[in-house]
């Protein structure tokens, strides 16, 4: 059965002060395959877990974001490791966690954030039928175009700079995590 949420209700857990993409319907896809492993916790108890996203969990819980990203279900993040918020050119994370930026830090993760369980099987099944590239749209509204090449998986954010899936379908109870090697930038570096 096709179901479908509305991303009018991300909007609402996603309360910060930073508007939403405009309402839009989202696909769900089937469950993990019965094989895959899950974290029994939510995305940011797999994230906390995981050991390379300290960074990460740090920059959620400035933001506020942990609640709604603990309550969505389910959801796709793009989760950049530490090395990669290491190597941002966005702006330094010891920056992007000050009280005068936590807007851009709220935009930014939300950037990271899509609607729905998204594993690398409907991902194939996107790129397909987008004649070799999928569109994401995220929380924030902005657009992530994924590519598939071989085994590997390229994520081109707004500033058309490219991230790699580095560890695949990390299922969590209320949706997917996939690692990637870069901060991927909603705009241009302030």
């Amino acid at each position: 059965m096709n179901r479908t949420i509305h991303a009018t209700l991300l909007s609402v857990m996603f309360a910060s002060g930073v508007a939403l993409a405009p309402a839009q319907e989202v696909a769900l896809p089937v469950d993990p395959p019965a094989t895959a492993p899950t974290h029994p916790g939510t995305a940011v108890d797999a994230l906390v877990a995981s050991g390379e996203h300290k960074k990460m969990v740090e920059a959620i819980n400035a933001a506020g974001l942990a609640g709604a990203m603990n309550s969505i279900n389910p959801l796709t993040v793009f989760a950049p490791t530490d090395s990669a918020f290491s190597s941002s050119t966005y702006m330094s994370f010891g920056d992007l966690l000050k009280d005068e930026n936590r807007g851009k830090l709220v935009e930014l993760l939300r950037y990271h954030v899509v609607a729905g369980a998204i594993d690398t099987a409907s991902l194939d099944a996107r790129i397909e039928a987008g004649g070799g590239s999928a569109v994401l749209t995220t929380v924030q509204g902005g657009v992530l175009t994924v590519r598939r090449s071989g085994g590997e998986y390229t994520i081109t954010d707004a500033t058309n700079h490219t991230a790699r899936i580095t560890a695949k379908d990390l299922y969590h109870r209320n949706g997917v995590v996939q690692v990637i090697d870069q901060v991927l930038m909603p705009n241009t570096p302030p």
